[in-house]
């Protein structure tokens, strides 16, 4: 129940209601100020919260996680128990020395070929000049045709072992650089899997929310923490859809904090999110609060009245007095009179045309 103070504040016409005490007094039409409101649940939420969640899965060795802690973006919060991640880290280290080796000028199986190019250049360069040999003889008619093509074959054999171990090692070397960078991206592949046995903010916060404690064994995707900034801070309320209509962005409201009974925090409405909350079955409304909030915590319940439409010296009556089709009785008519409303609030009715000041009104029967 709001108390006397927030009900004046809120509703501008309720002292009024004097004047329309009992049945047994006379009721006329009163010219005072009305506000229409629209009342709204809700609680209070604090803007950029995310939630921090496991990577991998394990035990809680360690945990820095508690309730109400600011922290800076990138500090570390709890470690996870996964060794497995530890040994594919060690394993992928050491195939990527022994990469590093196989690309190195120490490698046995490049030192290996390459003695065997040495070997087969210089069979190369003999074979070369045996065939020179060879065609100055023939060309003296010194030597048979078939002994100097013979000598030119081997030449060209020769040649040709020589560049096929060439690119032999070329194909080796290759193949080494290869392997080499699927074991950098092992290890680091594997160096980000370690990390994830760190749970570490991702920006400055507080922490609102804590979920696991150290001991406790969590999955891979589960929530430990929720963090939020807590110098951003709204309510987020409900509207029923019979009412969203009347809502706009920058409506004044009227907000009580359950912590904080009896002390209203003025506001405005920021948002009106478009779609239909199914399971509260009401549309999501956001509020700006421009007062300054006093100590809350996340997810504070809170009631808030969105001032909808409001009037100056208004013609009002009692909403007790306005029958169905908006007829009202009027002493010494004997048929009800029809009438056109206004702003309507909690308890009352703006009359626009219909009646005066003088017309006394008569109750609606039942």
């Amino acid at each position: 129940m709001l108390n006397k103070n927030y009900c004046k504040a809120l509703f501008f016409v309720f002292f009024i209601s004097t004047f329309f005490s009992c049945s047994n007094e006379t009721v006329k039409p009163q010219i005072k100020d009305i506000e229409e409101l629209v009342f709204a649940s809700g609680s209070i939420d604090w803007k950029d919260a995310y939630n921090v969640t496991a990577q991998t899965e394990g035990v809680l060795i360690s945990s820095s996680i508690e309730e109400g802690v600011f922290v800076q973006a990138g500090q570390l919060l709890a470690i996870i128990d996964n060794h497995s991640n530890e040994v594919n880290s060690s394993v992928a280290n050491d195939q990527l020395q022994i990469a590093d080796q196989n690309v190195s000028a120490n490698s046995p199986a490049l030192l290996q070929i390459k003695e065997n190019i040495r070997a087969s250049e210089n069979k190369y360069r003999q074979d070369s000049l045996q065939a020179r040999r060879y065609e100055i003889l023939y060309s003296q008619q010194s030597t048979s045709k078939v002994i100097m093509e013979n000598a030119q074959l081997a030449e060209k054999n020769s040649y040709s072992s020589w560049m096929s171990l060439k690119n032999q090692y070329n194909a080796i070397l290759l193949q080494a650089k290869q392997q080499q960078i699927i074991s950098k991206g092992q290890l680091q592949n594997s160096l980000v899997a370690s990390d994830f046995n760190k749970i570490q903010s991702l920006q400055a916060g507080t922490i609102i929310k804590k979920f696991k404690n150290k001991g406790d064994y969590v999955r891979r995707g589960e929530v430990v923490a929720i963090i939020a900034s807590k110098e951003s801070i709204e309510a987020v309320v409900n509207v029923d859809e019979n009412s969203i209509a009347k809502v706009e962005v920058g409506h004044k409201v009227y907000v009580q904090l359950n912590t904080s009974k009896g002390k209203i925090l003025n506001g405005v409405v920021s948002e009106v999110l478009p779609s239909f909350d199914l399971l509260t079955q009401s549309y999501i409304c956001k509020i700006k609060l421009t007062d300054s909030l006093p100590q809350s915590f996340y997810g504070t319940q809170l009631e808030a009245n969105i001032s909808v439409g409001a009037k100056k010296s208004a013609m009002i009556i009692p909403k007790m007095y306005l029958g169905y089709g908006n007829k009202v009785n009027v002493k010494g008519k004997s048929d009800a009179v029809v009438v056109k409303t206004g702003i309507v609030s909690n308890d009352f009715v703006e009359v626009l045309e219909g009646l005066t000041t003088e017309d006394v009104l008569l109750p609606i029967k039942l």
